[in-house]
């Protein structure tokens, strides 16, 4: 009796969308991520240089 009437309700499918949305949202998050970190270090690349010379240049002696 309640094989019959939880055969028409299809929950592998609903776990497999669930599940592409999920990692689909999980990619997004990570491309994000990732271009977050690239603009944080472009933008603090050159004040990073500009740091390191300024440390060479007071270890070279002025």
């Amino acid at each position: 009796m309640f094989k019959k009437w939880f055969k028409p309700v299809p929950m592998p499918f609903f776990r497999s969308t669930e599940k592409g949305q999920g990692s689909a949202e999980f990619g997004t998050i990570l491309a994000g991520l990732i271009v977050a970190v690239l603009i944080v270090i472009a933008i603090f690349r050159d004040s990073l240089i500009s740091l390191f010379q300024r440390i060479a240049s007071l270890m070279g002696g002025g």
